[in-house]
């Protein structure tokens, strides 16, 4: 069997992200003075900073599942429905919460306490 190289380029960049939160976890805990979570300030670009990390986030774990697409025995046409479903309905969910304790509270703001709608399942905001 041919070796494409591609392989061992998603052992690098999933061994990149995972140094990548250990760095951030490190930073944490060393600088606890210095985190940027939550913000302490709405006025700053930290609240964009973070959702735009946020989504980097979502974006990286796209990217790492589509590159190990192939390697499964699973039929792709079933992946393409199944996970296309999954993200649909994820999405609809977690939106819909955020919008129901407001985009300022799911940034980190102080909010009251929701006990409504999705939320009567859990407590929200902290």
């Amino acid at each position: 069997m041919a070796h494409d190289g591609g392989s061992d380029h998603r052992v690098r960049y999933r061994h990149t992200v995972g140094h990548g939160f250990d760095l951030c976890a490190y930073l944490v805990h060393r600088f606890p003075s210095k985190r940027i979570w939550p913000p302490r300030d709405f006025k700053s670009k930290i609240p964009t900073v973070a959702w735009g990390l946020t989504l980097s986030v979502y974006t990286a774990a796209i990217s790492l599942g589509l590159s190990v697409w192939k390697e499964g025995a699973v039929p792709s046409s079933f992946l393409w429905v199944s996970g296309s479903a999954f993200i649909l309905v994820g999405n609809l969910v977690a939106w819909r919460g955020a919008f129901a304790i407001g985009l300022k509270t799911t940034s980190g703001g102080k909010g009251e306490l929701v006990t409504t709608g999705l939320y009567r399942y859990s407590r929200n905001p902290k």
